[in-house]
């Protein structure tokens, strides 16, 4: 049974949409019988029944209703568009969006088909609302639309990666004409919301919550996901390494340095790059270095460069595409290691790494004064992290410099503390607390905005623990 529903919420807006009075509901199309009892717990989890769409695996699904819709929604603005979506959270961050499962119902006289486009939002807006844009999937096609009060669900394959906990999902509509088909609702669920709806017809357009007056009982839309945990942001890696050692390695003997990686108990290593810079030594190839971890060692560099001198900028990568082998000192850039460092993974990530360097010949000696481990692991929540850890303190020179207006600065502490980034001008007057906080060990980027700022000579310290040092920096505007 349809019946008009209210207006006037928006100017020139009239809704309508489809409300159940006394009617006896028949399946759904495709409704399996037992299906719904399964929807009482967790919005999330590997649901396996093939009557259904979005609830199979090995997929993880993202289910809001409880297999039932009610009802229907839409908007019949013309000329004007209607969006209507609902927050859906994920069992992680950073979750891969593999498909979008809708539901819509129609009246005898509505169209079969329906244009209509899929829409991701983030979590951004006023209040938790919709916010930005993350996706938006044009003028896809639900065909064959069952006449109410059967539904008919449909499923688009797609690929949207989603790097924080929940986004808003669900359909955009162009309101002219509004072939009277509905967006269905689940009006009996549990799990309910939150969802919003907007239309075009004021600007900018305003999303209003639900449930509201005009839709009083909605619990949840007809969309669910299917999707899969990432294992980290795609290309991203942080493998900056800092200036700081003095460690002299001596003829005929070896040197080591160690650091100490922590991270939650129980996590494996997925991926082992190291980089080398900076080592000062004449004639390279008498150098082998290994890197360790308990009792696992990989020689990563062996009698490389021949008379050569120094590795700057050394970066031992297994997806490198050039073996350290062939290329010439100072070795500055990517390269494949002497052996893969693939040895180190499914070890547990947290303990001692170390770097060995042996000088094999006598007449030549140098010194390790920076090095990097960057770790990838498989946290054990189920997220992918990339660490950079680093075993001292180091302020390096911003970058570029001279800047105008902005410049960033680099800096790594080795213990847990309070780190402090202060600029202050030729007078000893502060200019810009930058960072004044509790930090954990690591390497860290802090971008410094000097528009408000006259062009000359300004200097910026790090303080931390018992480390204390200043640089000098030039704005010119």
């Amino acid at each position: 049974m349809l019946s008009p529903g209210k207006g006037g919420m928006m100017k020139l807006l009239s809704v309508v949409f489809l409300t159940l009075v006394f009617v006896s509901l028949l399946p759904a199309q495709d409704f399996s019988p037992t299906i719904a009892p399964l929807y009482t717990g967790p919005n999330w989890g590997t649901v396996v029944d093939t009557g259904i769409t979005c609830s199979g695996g090995p997929n993880i699904s993202i289910v809001r209703d409880d297999g039932t819709y009610e009802n229907g929604y839409q908007a019949t603005v013309t000329g004007d568009s209607s969006s209507f979506v609902q927050k859906m959270v994920f069992p992680w961050y950073w979750f891969r969006i593999v498909k979008i499962c809708i539901v819509w119902t129609r009246t005898a006289a509505g169209s079969v088909n329906r244009v209509h486009d899929l829409i991701v939002y983030d979590t951004l807006g006023a209040g938790g609302s919709p916010g930005n844009i993350l996706a938006r999937i044009t003028s896809v096609t639900s065909s064959n639309i069952a006449i109410y009060p059967l539904h008919t669900r449909y499923s688009f394959t797609v690929d949207i990666p989603v790097y924080m906990r929940s986004c808003y999902v669900g359909v955009r509509l162009n309101n002219n004409p509004s072939q009277q088909v509905y967006f269905s609702s689940d009006e009996n669920g549990t799990n309910q919301g939150p969802g919003y709806w907007r239309t075009t017809t004021t600007y900018p357009a305003v999303w209003e919550a639900l449930p509201n007056a005009t839709f009083p009982n909605w619990k949840n839309f007809g969309v669910r996901l299917e999707g899969v945990l990432m294992y980290g942001p795609p290309g991203v890696q942080t493998t900056r390494c800092r200036n700081g050692l003095n460690i002299i390695i001596p003829n005929l003997s070896p040197v080591a340095d160690s650091v100490l990686v922590t991270a939650t108990s129980g996590c494996n290593v997925l991926d082992v790059n190291v980089r080398i810079d900076t080592v000062t030594h004449t004639w390279d190839s008498d150098l082998r270095m290994y890197l360790r971890k308990n009792n696992v060692g990989v020689l990563i560099i062996n009698w490389v460069g021949g008379s050569g001198d120094n590795f700057i900028g050394t970066i031992l990568n297994d997806s490198a595409t050039i073996p350290i082998a062939s290329g010439t000192a100072p070795f500055t850039g990517s390269y494949i290691p002497s052996n893969p460092l693939t040895p180190f993974n499914t070890l547990q990530v947290n303990g001692y790494w170390k770097l060995v360097i042996t000088d094999t010949a006598g007449g030549d000696t140098g010194a390790l004064r920076a090095w990097c481990v960057v770790v990838t692991y498989q946290y054990c929540g189920g997220i992918q992290q990339t660490l950079e850890v680093t075993n001292y303190y180091s302020l390096e020179q911003n970058y570029p410099n001279p800047f105008n207006p902005v410049t960033n600065i680099k800096f790594s502490v080795p213990f847990t503390g309070n780190v402090k980034l202060v600029v202050f001008d030729v007078l000893g007057r502060e200019t810009a607390v930058l960072l004044n906080e509790h930090r954990n060990p690591g390497v860290y980027n802090i971008d410094f905005d000097a528009s408000h700022l006259s062009s000359g000579i300004y200097f910026y310290r790090l303080e931390s623990g018992d480390f204390v040092q200043t640089k000098k920096m030039l704005l010119i505007k």
